[in-house]
């Protein structure tokens, strides 16, 4: 089953890893792997089962982080929030968790003391992590500290070909009205995600 997952044959992993909850239900890291692989495949509720069931075998925080991004792939805002703060109670060092947990508050525009404190926390033990330095950027940018989230997503695009960080730094570059690269930035985005409406609707905004 590792090896299928690490070949990227989800499909094959996913019949390994389902055959083996059928024959040791009470094996973790099978539940575990199993969640892996549904969420990978875009079953998240299915994937929700899966972790609840390992979480009743052995209460981890690597079980509640994968909980909390499941949970927000469902809609399911404070019952992601809850099981991100359990997997942090659990791994006060969870850098992932800290991370996710400010982020999400970053985007529904709540807690932003406690975010900063986050995702800071996580930057702490990950200083190079493109996601992270990503986060404090847009964390000030809600705080409409533009020149500071410019510094930080800057630090990000060098280390993440993303096309989220480079919307952020868009949006930065527009607050702070140099619209020649905020253009830049959203063309740069679109090359790597070329369906998103709202990144095209932005460059048209902006085109004279």
């Amino acid at each position: 089953g590792i090896f299928y997952m690490e070949t990227d044959e989800s499909d094959r992993a996913k019949e390994v890893f389902s055959k083996l909850s059928e024959l040791f239900p009470e094996e973790y890291s099978v539940w575990l792997f199993l969640s892996f692989m549904q969420e990978h495949l875009g079953f998240p509720a299915d994937a929700e089962k899966s972790l609840n069931k390992a979480l009743e075998i052995n209460e981890t925080d690597q079980a509640y982080f994968h909980l909390g991004v499941v949970k927000d792939q469902l809609g399911e805002a404070e019952e992601s929030y809850a099981a991100f703060k359990k997997a942090i109670e659990l791994n006060p060092n969870h850098a992932p968790a800290k991370n996710y947990l400010g982020y999400l508050w970053v985007e529904a525009d709540i807690n932003l003391q406690e975010a900063k404190e986050l995702i800071k926390s996580a930057l702490e033990l990950e200083p190079d992590n493109g996601a992270y330095l990503d986060s404090l950027g847009w964390l000030y940018f809600r705080l409409s500290r533009y020149e500071e989230a410019l510094k930080y997503l800057k630090m990000a695009d060098e280390l993440v070909d993303d096309p989220v960080i480079k919307e952020h730094l868009g949006d930065t570059y527009i607050k702070l009205d140099d619209i020649p690269s905020a253009l830049e930035a959203y063309t740069s985005a679109l090359s790597l995600d070329t369906d998103s409406a709202e990144i095209k609707e932005k460059i048209q905004k902006y085109t004279n």
